[in-house]
């Protein structure tokens, strides 16, 4: 094996090991993701209900406002993390997939001009499949789980700010106006028009 063959084998091989690396990071993002998914349906719900006790309320108390526009924030803020996770991996299966790419047309090029190492090569076309393979499946449940998280944010922005929101706003504001209401006075009706008199 000449040594120009031999570094590009072992080129391919660390670029196989850099994608595998990606996807088995971009794979345990995805299994925590949608944990985190889980958690954040869980605390929709919560959310949603304690919002719509508001409206059962008529002057809800400043607790009850506080808890529900606290919950509402949080898990804002968590599904902002998730998001940036869903990004994350996203981007990694992306690096990955470009990886393998050039892989291919590494081994490609191996194959064509050095063909006394078929074992070699086949060992590598074989290795790239597999991870082409896991990228090819790992990349629709990235996906779906960024779907579920736009659809969790829908429930909250739809849901809880829509039965909370009104509620919040008063919570918010300096409460209601005490300027005191003034009266328009009373005007008399203006004096009839004097009858006309024929001309004599």
């Amino acid at each position: 094996m000449s040594d120009q063959t031999r570094d590009i084998i072992q080129a391919v091989g660390r670029r196989l090991d850099d994608a595998r690396d990606l996807l088995d990071a971009a794979v345990e993002q995805t299994a925590a993701l949608e944990r985190s998914l889980r958690k954040h349906e869980y605390t929709v719900n919560d959310v949603h209900w304690d919002a719509a006790k508001l409206l059962l309320e008529p002057q809800p108390g400043r607790p009850t406002l506080h808890l529900v526009h606290a919950k509402a924030e949080d898990l804002a803020e968590q599904l902002r993390h998730s998001t940036a996770a869903a990004e994350q991996i996203h981007d990694k299966l992306s690096a990955a997939g470009q990886q393998l790419q050039h892989t291919d047309r590494l081994i490609g090029a191996l194959a064509a001009a050095d063909p006394d190492h078929a074992a070699a090569v086949a060992a590598l076309s074989s290795r790239a499949e597999r991870l082409s393979t896991l990228v090819q499946v790992a990349t629709p449940l990235a996906d779906r789980a960024h779907q579920q998280l736009d659809s969790t944010y829908q429930a909250l922005e739809q849901g809880v700010r829509a039965s909370a929101g009104p509620n919040l706003d008063d919570f918010s504001s300096s409460g209601p106006s005490t300027a005191a209401c003034t009266t328009a006075p009373e005007t008399s009706p203006p004096p009839a028009p004097a009858p006309a008199t024929a001309p004599s």
